[in-house]
């Protein structure tokens, strides 16, 4: 993206015009990584005090919307405005995804599932990297950027639906809300009807029942296929 605003300057973004004594384009560059961390601190904070579930897929609405922003860009502040909203999104991915694949997953399987679900972000990299490639060979310059940064949001609005069905985890409605009729949910989500009690005896036996690993993972990721 900075690439190609360099090359094929528009007036509504000047990049090496300086602000602070840096010019613009530092602060594309950085605005989205910057407010990453920003997302990581609140939706951590706000997932441990209100539920996995509450928060679990704004962070990729967050995500979605930052995109489309950043490619209705009418100059470059609103473009470093839209990147950091995108930054906060994906920050917020970080704490909630890894957190809600831990709670879910059984002993057994719960660092094969982390790490399932953060090794997926090799695949992006791949894909947006081709979309990259595909868009500068095929897509007039002036408009090949945005479609780079309009087509980050496809796989955001793909799994928000998937996300906020998702009921509270297990460990979350045990530890903290003490509700057996959020435990009874997580459980039949996955497919299972049994009676549990509110115990660390119901919780493992709700973990154990709910051990297919690539059940749990397309579940949590929100994967329909």
């Amino acid at each position: 993206m900075l690439y190609i605003l360099s090359v094929y300057a528009e007036p509504s973004f000047p990049l090496n015009l300086k602000v602070l004594s840096l010019p613009l384009s530092a602060y594309l560059a950085t605005s989205a990584i910057l407010f990453a961390i920003v997302g990581q601190l609140l939706f951590g904070i706000i997932s441990d005090k209100l539920g996995r579930k509450k928060v679990y897929g704004l962070e990729a609405t967050l995500l979605a919307l930052g995109a489309i922003l950043s490619a209705f860009s009418p100059n470059i502040y609103w473009l470093i405005a839209s990147r950091a909203l995108l930054g906060v999104g994906i920050g917020g991915d970080y704490p909630v995804s890894s957190v809600i694949t831990s709670e879910y997953g059984n002993a057994k399987d719960r660092g094969k599932m982390v790490a399932l679900v953060f090794s997926n972000q090799g695949l992006g990299i791949i894909a947006a990297a081709l979309v990259g490639i595909a868009s500068a060979l095929f897509i007039p310059p002036s408009i090949a950027w945005r479609t780079v940064m309009g087509a980050a949001a496809i796989p955001a609005l793909a799994v928000i639906y998937f996300r906020r069905k998702m009921p509270e985890t297990p460990r979350y409605s045990y530890h903290v809300k003490k509700d057996i009729n959020e435990l009874k949910k997580a459980a039949e989500y996955f497919g299972i009807h049994s009676n549990y009690d509110l115990s660390q005896k119901g919780i493992d036996r709700t973990q154990k029942e709910m051990a297919s690993f690539f059940k749990i993972y397309k579940k949590i990721t929100g994967n329909p296929f």
